[in-house]
């Protein structure tokens, strides 16, 4: 990629005038990076917005004693850093490269004149925006109001699908790592080991070769996700502390 090509697939920029998407082209700088490389870091002070071509990244914060939480991962056609273009504020987050990724780095003033000039850019931008903020309620939501094993559960069953090799299961494939799971749900990686080591030792989840991981009793998972184990209401005799 070069100087002046846009990237493809970027729900966003196909709502952008022809006029426009070429002013946009013009001001393209196109980067890459390695798999766990830092693109941008919490508190900078530049404001360009960054679009995904190819890979993955992952959104992040960083606690005093180093522990970090994910809030999202993006991948080709998302973008980030419009938060800074709009309000020229420092970095409110880290962005990882979660896989070797190639991203089109546009300037501020170029991407808010573009969704200025476009209704329709606008509108996507302000339901992204929209779509952050119901997320980080409902993260303020869980982490105030669920315990750990809630937490590990409800994730577990918002990733699975029907498994096609089983009629009527279900499985996670592929299944992020501990390290992963741990910095999105804001529990250390031995929590979510512990919990995974009780849903194993009773039948609900089983781990198969590669990143699979089969759900064999999705109801009992379900009744556990929504069980408040510090009420002391136990379906199964486990209990682990985030």
């Amino acid at each position: 990629m070069s100087w002046g090509q846009l990237p493809d697939g970027v729900p966003v920029l196909e709502l952008v005038s022809a006029k426009d998407r070429k002013r946009i082209a013009s001001s393209c700088r196109w980067r890459e990076f390695e798999s766990e490389a830092s693109i941008l870091e919490a508190g900078g002070e530049d404001t360009d917005v960054h679009f995904i071509a190819k890979g993955s990244v992952r959104i992040v914060s960083y606690s005093p004693s180093g522990r970090f939480v994910a809030f999202a991962a993006l991948g080709p056609g998302d973008f980030f850093g419009e938060l800074a273009a709009l309000d020229n504020q420092p970095r409110s987050a880290t962005v990882l490269a979660q896989t070797a990724v190639t991203i089109a780095s546009v300037p501020a003033d170029e991407f808010l004149h573009a969704v200025t000039h476009n209704p329709s850019a606008a509108a996507f931008v302000m339901r992204r925006l929209a779509g952050i903020v119901r997320s980080a309620d409902q993260r303020i939501i869980d982490l105030s109001f669920l315990s750990a094993s809630q937490r590990v559960g409800l994730e577990l069953l918002k990733m699975s699908e029907p498994d096609p090799e089983v009629e009527g299961g279900w499985r996670i494939d592929p299944l992020p790592t501990q390290n992963s799971l741990a910095a999105t749900l804001g529990v250390t990686r031995e929590t979510v080991a512990r919990i995974f080591g009780k849903l194993q030792e009773t039948s609900i989840i089983e781990r198969r070769s590669g990143s699979v991981l089969r759900i064999n009793n999705r109801h009992h998972l379900e009744r556990l996700a929504v069980t408040d184990i510090g009420e002391g209401t136990q379906v199964l005799q486990w209990e682990t502390k985030g």
